[in-house]
Formats: C-alpha cells, sequence, structure tokens
C-alpha cells in the first residue's frame, strides 16, 4: 500500500470584531445600590476671617489679605471686628483673595458715622468691590442691629448710617449683610467723604459649604466584550457653581479613584485603550466635579465631589490556538488536533477543512481535542485547518 503524508497547517481566527452575547450578560447576577445626594445653596458653615496677613488656608479655600490707607486690627466692638477700616478723615481698605474662588462671603458692620453736630458734618460711606468691580447693594443686611441704628443703602449702592441732627449721633449697624456669587476678590473700602468720621468695625464670614455636587449614575455594572464603547447616561441631581466642571473619569482603584484615572471624558462614554488598559480587569466610572482650570477640573479643590461609582468591565476576545504532536499522517489513519483555549468555558468552536467542510463542536474546558482524519484515497499536500467562529460565555468573535 502506497503511503500518503499530509502536512497540516493551522490558521487560529484573527476576528475582525467582537460582540457581546447579550443572554450571557443578562445572566450576570449583579446588584447595585444608588444613593441620592442633595444639594444646598444655604450656609451651614460660616469661618469668620481674622488674620492679618497671608496666606492662610481655611479647609475650603487659601485667603490672602492687604490693606491700604487707616486699616488696622483693633478688639471687637459690639461684637463686630477685628478688622477697622477709615479713621478721623483717613480713608482706608482691606481686599481679601481667595483661591480657589468662594461662593459667599457675608459682613457685619458697626459704627459708620453720619451725623451733624454744630456747623460740623462727619460722614463717611462703606464701599464693596467684587473681583475688582464695583458692587451696588440692592439691601442694608437682614440681621437685626444690637448696639446702633440701622444702616441704610445710599444712593450710590454704598452702606451708610441714616443722618443725625440736632447733636444726636447717626451711627450705623448692619448684620448678615450678605455676598453670593463666585468672589476671588472681596474689597471693602471705608471712604471718608467730611469731618472726622471714626472709621468702622467689620466682620468678615466665609461661607465653607462645599455644595458642589457631582449627582448620581443610573447605572448597574456594564460588561462589554473589547474592543466596544462603554456609555453611562449622564449624572444628574448635579450642583455646580460658575466656576465649577462636571466630567467624567475612568480609573482603576477605588480607594483612590483621582491618583489611578485612566482616562477622563466630558460625556461617560469611554473607549478600550490596549496601550494603558487590561482586559479582564475591573475598571470604575464616576462623574467629577470642582474648580475649573483651563478646561480641567483642579484635583486639589477642598470641595472636589465624585459621584456614585460604576464598575465597567472589558472582556477579551476568545482565542484558540492549535497544535499537533505530528504534522504528518497516512491516508486512512486520523491526526489529533490539541485545542487550547483563552476565555470563560464554556466554548463554541467552528472549524472547516476540505474534507468536511465547517464543523461546530463544544468545549466545556479551556482545552481539548478534535480528530482530521483523512481517507485512504486522499491526494498527497497540505491541509489547511481553519477556524471561523468561536463563542465563549461572554463574547463572540467571527
Amino acid at each position: 500500500m502506497r503511503s500518503t503524508s499530509f502536512a497540516i497547517f493551522i490558521q487560529p481566527p484573527f476576528p475582525s470584531r467582537c460582540r457581546l452575547n447579550s443572554l450571557k450578560c443578562l445572566l450576570l447576577g449583579l446588584i447595585c445600590l444608588f444613593f441620592s445626594k442633595t444639594a444646598g445653596a444655604q450656609c451651614t458653615n460660616y469661618v469668620q476671617l481674622t488674620l492679618d496677613y497671608g496666606p492662610l488656608d481655611i479647609g475650603c479655600t487659601t485667603v490672602n489679605l492687604s490693606h491700604a490707607g487707616a486699616s488696622y486690627l483693633e478688639p471687637f466692638y459690639c461684637g463686630i471686628g477685628p478688622y477697622r477700616i477709615g479713621n478721623y478723615s483717613t480713608s482706608g481698605s482691606y481686599t481679601f483673595t481667595f483661591y480657589p474662588p468662594v461662593q459667599e462671603i457675608k459682613v457685619d458692620v458697626v459704627a459708620l458715622d453720619n451725623h451733624h453736630i454744630g456747623s460740623f458734618a462727619h460722614y463717611e460711606e462703606l464701599l464693596f468691590n467684587i473681583n475688582g468691580v464695583f458692587t451696588p447693594l440692592s439691601n442694608p443686611g437682614t440681621g437685626a442691629p444690637l448696639c446702633e441704628s440701622p444702616a441704610i443703602v445710599s444712593s450710590s449702592g454704598g452702606l451708610i448710617a441714616a443722618p443725625g441732627y440736632n447733636g444726636v449721633d447717626g451711627y450705623g449697624e448692619t448684620r448678615d449683610l450678605i455676598f453670593s456669587q463666585t468672589i476671588s476678590s472681596f474689597k471693602m473700602t471705608d471712604s471718608i467723604f467730611s469731618g472726622l468720621a471714626n472709621g468702622v468695625d467689620v466682620s468678615v464670614f466665609v461661607c465653607c459649604n462645599c455644595n458642589t455636587d457631582a449627582g448620581n449614575i443610573t447605572s448597574g455594572p456594564l460588561s462589554v466584550c473589547v474592543p466596544s464603547q462603554i456609555s453611562l447616561p449622564n449624572a444628574t441631581q448635579t450642583f455646580l457653581y460658575s466656576d465649577d466642571l462636571l466630567k467624567y473619569i475612568l480609573f482603576s482603584n477605588p480607594a483612590n479613584p483621582t491618583g489611578s484615572i485612566v482616562a477622563t471624558n466630558n460625556t461617560p462614554v469611554f473607549s478600550f485603550n490596549p496601550a494603558t488598559m487590561q482586559a479582564d480587569q475591573t475598571y470604575y466610572v464616576a462623574a467629577i466635579a470642582g474648580h475649573g482650570i483651563s478646561g480641567n477640573i483642579d484635583l486639589t479643590d477642598p470641595c472636589l465631589d465624585l459621584s456614585n461609582v460604576i464598575e465597567v468591565l472589558w472582556h477579551g476576545r476568545p482565542a484558540v490556538t492549535f497544535s499537533v504532536s505530528n504534522p504528518n499522517v497516512c491516508g486512512g489513519a486520523c491526526a489529533t488536533v490539541n485545542v487550547h483555549f483563552t476565555g470563560t468555558p464554556p466554548f463554541i468552536l467552528s472549524y472547516t477543512n476540505p474534507l468536511t467542510g465547517s464543523v461546530t463542536q463544544t468545549f466545556s474546558e479551556s482545552a481539548g481535542t478534535f480528530s482530521i482524519c483523512p481517507p485512504v484515497n486522499a491526494p498527497g499536500g497540505a491541509l489547511v485547518v481553519s477556524a471561523t467562529s468561536l463563542v465563549d460565555a461572554v463574547c463572540s468573535c467571527q
């Protein structure tokens, strides 16, 4: 009997796309709890400023202070201080700067001078500038005075005392004068316009609430196959100040989100990057909100906030390799092909060869075998066996 040798060439699949096996993904037992966060704009944590120079870190911001003219620290009067601005015909000012900016400042003022005694008139006005721009007042404050008569708003938008006549002093006081906006700098100027006004005592309080809120992402954990994108709903229930930004981060360590950022995006959509990521490793997505700098979020912002965290997983594409101990086989005999899989069992493999055409076989383990048996009268030559489709428990590739 004439013997015939067969050289078996093994060609593993190189699929151009990979899709998620939706049925298998629906069977994943995944549970996610959502916690809502409520954003509020009312200040619950005022910090009173008493520094005479800076910088001073007060938790939510760092404060610097400069002053000009008649301006100095002195003991509190009527519970207000320690800032004294203006003194006997000499005007003065205090300027506070904040980084990051604050969103609310409260001011208490006492001893505004506006009175007439005989032929003398003593008149001063407290003016406010925010971010270098004069800020006219809309009201003189909402708190009731404890020591003097209520202050009023002047025609120019400053704070003055109601005038006193016939030897009666007009000293103005106000409490809870609120400035609510993004504030990088805050300047108070006591302008003495006539006479020998005494100057004013001022308390300054900074709201150190951290109301910035990255909200919630309403989604459970997601699993897709490489190289599909992860797409999540936008965060809801967010609260951002005018200088805040909201972005989305993909990170690898839930114990240190900002220190393990893999990718950042303006929308909750992320692609698998083989240069920086690994398949079958759990990653996490969250919304992040904080003070914006040049289009990026300042990760050192003390009010930085993250949403709830969503687990995401890119499954690697299943793969198969073939091997034979002896690629030469005679007609009428069989060659055993060893099959090795990468992925999650079970595996459904489809392969073809010129002898039998397409064959589909299920393997319950990550390794197995099948046989190639050329007939007795098969011509000699190379026999190519090609894998055409592979499906594992999660992904399918064709």
